[in-house]
């Protein structure tokens, strides 16, 4: 994607591309970065892996609303001055939510006060927010967006060109920068994963004594402890990701060229997995709090949900089962492992982009 518009009053370009699980993004005035966004590309893959497993075994009412799971989301965000002292600003994001894009997420949250049907494009304000989209009717895709900020300035971006084939191969800068992605984006991704979740937990609550009258129970269980052991992994990484960090820091800290360490990638593997099991029991600690913290917002989301009340003690049992430690341990453990190696190669590459 190229976005052309001004930035104090000079020309601005944005370019935007996601390929093979990254976003690589470069402007005029900022410097090329690059995020992995594989990880939340296959976390969204799992959340609908699980929903289609839940929907098997506890299907929803024909007339039910179905909770949309998280899926892979292109975000174009421009927030207008609402005082003399404070900032707009202009972002973009590449992650999950439960649209494809963000614009089709806002238009669903709000009530547009006008929408027009012009020459194949569909022109939606939203005097909440002091914004104007214009979308192509065909496609969905944006192609203009407007804000005003508290004096009634306008600002805002236009999409220069749009296809449904393949781009040309853009010029890209000969350097990014890797931008980490850290423990409190990937707790933000499952929290809107916990949400989603907690909503076909009460399906099930709400409908218990099918469930066990068809028996399954058991695959009740087994569902939530598979999608937990999602859960654990991903903090598993983080930690994994974060003492590989520290102990690349600590080679270079000590003069070791990082040269030295690619060359010597299978020797230093072999280091860091033995600096990792030293860790192991403070991985573990992390591990236990991370996922008591998940069972107590999922039970505090399913409470506060219109369940029956005299349905708690079950829920709260149910919460325990699944989401006991050991056995959702043992589960990431069988389904994921420990890729210390690809985790290591990971973080020398990102330090070499540096």
């Amino acid at each position: 994607m190229h976005l052309l518009g001004t930035k104090g009053g000079k020309d601005e370009e944005v370019h935007i591309l996601v390929e093979g699980g990254k976003l690589f993004l470069w402007a005029t005035s900022a410097s090329p970065v690059k995020m992995d966004g594989a990880g939340l590309i296959d976390l969204a893959r799992k959340g609908r892996l699980f929903e289609e497993g839940w929907n098997r075994i506890v299907p929803p009412d024909p007339n039910e609303e179905l909770a949309r799971g998280p899926e892979p989301m292109l975000a174009i965000l421009m927030q207008p001055k609402q005082s003399g002292d404070q900032e707009g600003n202009f972002r973009v994001a590449y992650g999950c939510g439960p649209y494809p894009v963000s614009w089709l997420r806002e238009l669903r949250a709000l009530t547009p006060v006008r929408r027009e049907e012009r020459d194949g494009a569909l022109t939606f304000e939203l005097p909440a927010r002091k914004k104007t989209y214009v979308i192509d009717s065909k496609t969905g895709f944006l192609q203009s967006m407007r804000v005003t900020d508290y004096k009634g300035n306008v600002s805002g971006i236009t999409i220069e060109s749009f296809k449904e084939e393949p781009f040309p191969d853009p010029k890209l800068p000969a350097r990014f920068e890797t931008v980490p992605f850290d423990l409190s984006q990937l707790q933000a991704k499952w929290t809107e994963q916990q949400g989603w979740v907690a909503i076909l937990l009460e399906r099930a609550i709400g409908r218990w004594d099918e469930v066990v009258r068809q028996g399954k129970e058991k695959d009740v269980n087994s569902a939530l402890t598979r999608w937990a052991g999602g859960y654990l992994q991903s903090m598993h990484l983080y930690a994994a990701h974060s003492i590989a960090q520290q102990y690349i820091k600590a080679e270079l800290d000590r003069g070791t060229p990082l040269a030295d360490l690619e060359r010597r990638i299978a020797e230093e593997t072999k280091r860091f997995r033995e600096a990792f099991e030293k860790s192991r029991k403070d991985v573990e600690a992390f591990q236990r709090e991370r996922l008591g913290d998940l069972s107590y917002r999922m039970e505090t989301d399913a409470i506060e949900s219109p369940v029956d009340s005299r349905r708690h003690p079950l829920l709260k049992k149910l919460l325990t089962e699944s989401f006991d430690f050991d056995t959702v341990e043992k589960e990431r453990r069988a389904g994921h492992g420990d890729p210390l190696d690809k985790v290591f190669k990971e973080e020398l590459e990102a330090k070499r982009q540096l």
